[in-house]
């Protein structure tokens, strides 16, 4: 600005107060016409408007800002934070706005494409909230449109610190239905529609009927299944995916247009989860990471043990000779240990059953492992065999006086009880007086068994056949009435499951000298529980919601393919509130196919409406792409292969998906998978519509 434009940028700011009806006086009109600068000119239209996306992006770093003050974390912004984007607003001259809502700023064409649009929204947890509130005061499909919301899930407590539509009265509820009634408050006026369904390749007929009557689709989702999936979705219907996701204090955000941009599957990130090798988790932990994975494997044996019992004393030997191997071996032993050796009558016998084993983990474990590898024995290199991250453990002994002990066997006690059916609301001074009587066993080293000292010896050592007698069917004679199956359930901290990996995991720690974990941190590992911020939330929502926004516009206007390179306007970003970082990119472009001289966009769909044979589609997309076709697939069944021979050459391809599929070609939308011989040539899939003989066209490439 020249010191003439900041006077009339200030004349600008206080003359709003004596237009509070009407923010276009003539004298705006005039002054926001003559600025040159086109940009600024965008940006001197959006003064008189709050456009809620943004409220979020400001509000979040604010709430950020203010935890950062009270609580010295992070890194404290000590500059002015800038935000704006002068690409959502149009090209519309201020006398063609409305007077009310976003008309005031893009017209009456964008205001009522947002109002008549029709939104999927697939998730309403943290970010779903977040979107709704955004998308609720854009006003959208308040107009005649519908935005349909699907979330399998119900509320939980852990939910209410970061999904702000709900309330402790809503624990339990399903979140889609709940969510819409909340966000109803805000704007009555907007139309949603609440699914309880998983969009999934397993529900693929909903799919099916939703995405060709939407305008684009809002991922508010938590895992990357359900991401590529809808991606997938999205790219066969050629519409728009708006994607966020945060973690902890980091989020980002992805637009995804037809046409224009990659799609969320062409690149991803490396997976956040790490593994770790069998055997260190077995044998060789060495941090609380190891132990707590440990412990999740030894705590399916609540959920794989009255399974395994159940399915045997209801199908016998036909059970078991269904398994091979390690599963052979792991349903004998459950089945012995709860039907033979224990085949518990009260919570007091399940209480020697967990003294059990915790010597068995413990002691004996530990003692069979310093039997085949001694505390100062050396590999064949002369080197201590344990060093180099391996730590030598130490037995534990049964001490009623140690807390992690008693912690260990009053979490078993319970689970072993709730399993076999009985009361367990005994408490831990009844159980400690209980054990006083209990003599723990001894026990005597297996001379000729030997422990694996990496993940291949493990796995043969699991591959062979351990004979454990089993009873038959008929003979066995159990004092439970009935088994609970313990499906592992981090959020009720009622239930055990949670006290049982804690106090397991920090008994293995000891064992090895560890660091032992808290309830919480043993939660966020076993749980596999992304933190999520309230403020992280906000933004990304905000940002997303602000690419939504600009696609709108941009379509209503005719302008969203009208640049030459159109791309451009729209932004990826990336944020970390912990170090106020707040980077947008330029999205990746669609790729470009080719095959032989030809050259498509990726996006671009192959649509073959004309019935006839297997060899004339063959000989029509060779010719078409310009290479030879090696195979021919629907789904996963091979329809055509070049090394094999083919006795449906000559059939038309509605008769061949009615013999071998029993699908109707001719009312049905299906996809065939065609690949090169070249293998460095990836081609498309062809989408079958086939028509009628007296209606059939020529076939199209869109």
């Amino acid at each position: 600005f020249n010191s003439d434009y900041d006077n009339k940028i200030l004349k600008l700011f206080t003359s709003f107060d004596k237009y509070p009806n009407n923010c276009w006086s003539e004298e705006m009109d005039t002054f926001i016409e003559s600025i040159e600068n086109e940009n600024v000119k965008k940006v001197a239209r959006s003064f008189p408007l709050d456009i809620m996306p943004v409220v979020s992006v400001i509000g979040s770093y604010i709430a950020m800002e203010s935890i950062k003050l009270i609580t010295h974390k992070f890194t404290p912004l000590n500059q002015w934070l800038v935000y704006s984007d002068a690409e959502i607003v149009p090209d519309v001259k201020p006398s063609d706005v409305t007077e009310n809502g976003i008309g005031k700023l893009f017209g009456s064409t964008v205001e009522t494409q947002l109002t008549k649009s029709n939104w999927l929204m697939v998730g309403c947890g943290a970010i779903g909230c977040e979107m709704l509130k955004n998308l609720a005061k854009l006003n959208l499909t308040t107009g005649g449109g519908t935005m349909f919301v699907t979330d399998p899930d119900h509320i939980e407590k852990s939910n209410l610190s970061r999904q702000f539509l709900f309330r402790n009265s809503h624990i339990g509820k399903s979140k889609s239905k709940t969510a819409i009634e909340s966000i109803k408050t805000m704007n009555s006026e907007i139309n949603c529609i609440a699914l309880e369904e998983k969009m999934s390749p397993d529900n693929q007929s909903l799919t099916d009927k939703l995405l060709p009557e939407m305008t684009g689709v809002i991922n508010a989702l938590d895992n990357m299944e359900a991401r590529r999936y809808m991606d997938e979705q999205c790219f066969r219907y050629g519409l728009p995916l708006f994607e966020s996701g945060t973690q902890g204090l980091k989020g980002n955000t992805q637009a995804v247009i037809p046409f224009l941009t990659e799609t969320y599957s062409n690149s991803s990130d490396p997976p956040m989860e790490k593994s770790y090798p069998v055997c260190t988790i077995k044998n060789f932990p060495n941090k609380p990471e190891h132990t707590i994975h440990w412990s999740m494997d030894f705590f399916d044996m609540f959920r794989r043990g009255p399974e395994n019992v159940l399915k045997y004393l209801r199908e016998g030997d036909e059970f078991i000779n269904s398994l091979s191997g390690y599963d052979v071996n792991m349903a004998k032993e459950d089945i012995h240990k709860f039907c033979v050796k224990y085949n518990p009558s009260s919570w007091k016998e399940c209480a020697t059953w967990a003294s059990d084993m915790f010597l068995e983990l413990y002691r004996d474990n530990i003692m069979q492992l310093l039997h085949s590898f001694p505390e100062f024995s050396t590999n064949s290199d002369g080197e201590l065999f344990w060093s180099k991250g391996k730590r030598c453990p130490k037995i534990i002994d049964f001490d009623l006086t140690n807390s992690s002990v008693v912690d260990f066997i009053e979490a078993t006690t319970h689970l072993l009880t709730r399993v076999c059916g009985y009361d367990d609301s005994f408490d831990k001074d009844e159980l400690i007086k209980h054990l006083e009587s209990y003599t723990p066993y001894e026990f005597v080293v297996d001379e000729s068994k030997e422990m694996a000292k990496n993940d291949e010896e493990m796995k043969n050592q699991e591959k062979s056949q351990v004979e454990i007698e089993i009873p038959k069917m008929e003979e066995i004679k159990v004092y439970f009435s009935k088994m609970n199956v313990q499906e592992f359930e981090k959020d009720d901290d009622s239930n055990w499951h949670i006290s049982f990996v804690t106090a397991a995991s920090n008994l293995r720690s000891l064992n090895y000298g560890i660091p032992l974990s808290t309830f919480d941190e043993a939660k966020g590992i076993a749980g596999k529980i992304v933190p999520a911020v309230a403020t992280t939330t906000s933004i990304v929502a905000g940002l997303i919601s602000m690419e939504l926004l600009k696609y709108t516009a941009l379509s209503a206007n005719g302008k969203l393919y009208s640049k030459e390179k159109p791309i451009e306007l729209f932004k990826s970003w990336f944020v970390s509130l912990a170090n106020n970082i707040m980077v947008a990119s330029e999205p990746i472009e669609a790729p470009k196919l080719k095959f032989g001289d030809v050259e498509i966009n990726s996006w671009t769909k192959f649509e073959e409406y004309n019935d006839m044979t297997l060899n004339e589609f063959i000989s029509k997309y060779e010719e078409t792409f310009e290479t030879k076709l090696s195979m021919i697939l629907y789904g996963t069944s091979i329809i055509y292969a070049n090394f094999m021979p083919c006795m449906d050459s000559d059939k038309k391809l509605s008769l061949i998906f009615k013999d071998k599929y029993d699908k109707d070609a001719f009312n049905s939308n299906l996809e065939i998978i065609i690949s090169s011989e070249d293998e460095t040539v990836e081609l498309p899939t062809i989408q079958m519509k086939l028509r009628q003989e007296s209606t059939a066209v020529e076939s199209n490439s869109l």
